[in-house]
């Protein structure tokens, strides 16, 4: 089928380019653990064309769309966060940024052409009533791409001695409510209007288990706050050699990163076609 071909082509380990590593990690050296995360999305989301007008569910504060999307005219980005949606404004990346959730959107019927989410639907409590609401303002032949965590996400923690009191209190740290499969998202966006549901995971257990070191280490508590934040926004980490860090850290995790799309994986790409 035309779209199976489509994902083929997106999840080649050519379109894994190390030069996106590398500039999140120089950007973002204080937290290597997302800079890790979001460079094989980068990959995905530049071998997709938008069609307008774009609706972005979840901009947060627009600094890593900036990476994830570029070259991309998104229409309309939206986030529930006062603070993130004012930044996200101020971006420039986006014509136009509404607070409001993802279960309440703004807009008529059948609006936007395609309407993108990257890593936010785990992050949204009321999901079901936001793939509703994504489905109806979603022109009819329009695409629904997402990405989220899935199920084995969740078992692969377990395996690293997150069970129990350490889940929940990790869950609560990222605001993480839903661990969905692959069959579950199909049944879900089916039930909803959509056509066609494609599916595809990445990042198996081995990159998870890099992953899950980084955040460990950036999320360690130092003088009351995370090192990552401490790091960033303190004058002593002026100090620091960024670029030297960045290069140290990118050589270690690059033999890792080449395995992003390997499957099975704990993050799942949605595409649906209503």
């Amino acid at each position: 089928m035309q779209y199976s071909k489509k994902l083929a082509e997106i999840f080649k380990k050519k379109n894994l380019k190390s030069d996106y590593l590398f500039s999140l990690l120089v950007n973002f050296w204080f937290a290597p653990c997302d800079a890790f995360l979001r460079a094989p999305e980068i990959a995905i989301w530049k071998n997709i064309k938008f069609v307008k007008p774009t609706l972005n569910i979840g901009c947060s504060d627009g600094r890593m769309d900036r990476y994830l999307f570029e070259g991309k005219n998104i229409d309309v980005a939206l986030d529930n966060d006062r603070r993130l949606i004012k930044l996200a404004r101020k971006s420039g990346l986006y014509k136009k940024t509404i607070l409001t959730s993802a279960d309440k959107i703004p807009f008529e019927d059948e609006y936007f052409s395609t309407i993108v989410s990257n890593s936010t639907f785990e992050h949204i409590k009321n999901d079901l009533e936001s793939v509703k609401e994504a489905s109806r303002v979603l022109k009819k032949g329009g695409s629904f791409i997402l990405t989220t965590t899935n199920d084995r996400f969740l078992k692969t923690m377990f395996k690293l001695d997150l069970k129990e009191d350490k889940l929940k209190r990790y869950n609560k740290r990222v605001n993480h409510y839903h661990y969905k499969s692959e069959d579950d998202w199909v049944k879900i966006l089916k039930d909803v209007g959509f056509s066609k549901v494609y599916t595809k995971t990445y990042d198996p257990d081995d990159w998870m288990r890099t992953w899950w070191i980084l955040f460990r280490m950036t999320t360690l508590r130092v003088y009351k706050r995370e090192l990552w934040s401490y790091l960033k926004d303190s004058p002593y980490g002026k100090l620091f050699p960024k670029k030297l860090i960045s290069t140290f850290i990118y050589e270690t995790l690059l033999h890792v990163y080449k395995k992003s799309y390997d499957s099975p994986g704990n993050w799942l790409f949605i595409w649906a076609i209503k």
